[in-house]
């Protein structure tokens, strides 16, 4: 499996994709999913979400047809251990950056309808909140760290 985009994309890895929501510009870059073993039913996906405009931005939600469904969830450290709870929305203030990242927000993207190797590209669809949804293509790549 060495291209799962599943549609014509508009957007390839390195370029930022992005959309308008009124007073809200969002620009999305550095998309990547954390490799797993195949034998995983659930892997970790990353990326980098600016909010250009003069809004507030809104992503209520992230689709693919690699995957049964994602989820936005989020890490924190509670009574001495790290906690991992879904979120319904990500916000993010004009001028602000959130970067989805390993120990803190990020997708959990579960039950792949494939296992997915390294180098493999993944189509997701983010949705924003009174805008066009931007699609993203997610490199499965090792852990940079």
């Amino acid at each position: 499996m060495r291209n799962i985009t599943g549609a014509v994309m508009a957007v390839w890895i390195g370029v930022s994709a992005s959309a308008l929501a009124g007073d809200a510009a969002v620009s999305i870059s550095a998309g990547w999913i954390l490799a797993a073993p195949p034998t995983s039913h659930a892997v970790a996906g990353y990326m980098t979400i600016d909010n250009i405009g003069t809004g507030l931005a809104k992503v209520v939600g992230v689709t693919s047809p690699v995957f049964s469904r994602i989820a936005i969830h989020g890490s924190k450290q509670e009574d001495g251990m790290m906690r991992m709870r879904a979120v319904s929305e990500l916000r993010i203030a004009s001028g602000e950056r959130l970067v989805l990242q390993p120990g803190g927000m990020h997708l959990m993207l579960v039950e792949p309808n494939a296992p997915l190797q390294l180098g493999d590209t993944v189509a997701v669809r983010v949705i924003l909140d009174g805008a066009e949804p931007i699609d993203v293509l997610l490199i499965v790549r090792s852990n940079p760290w």
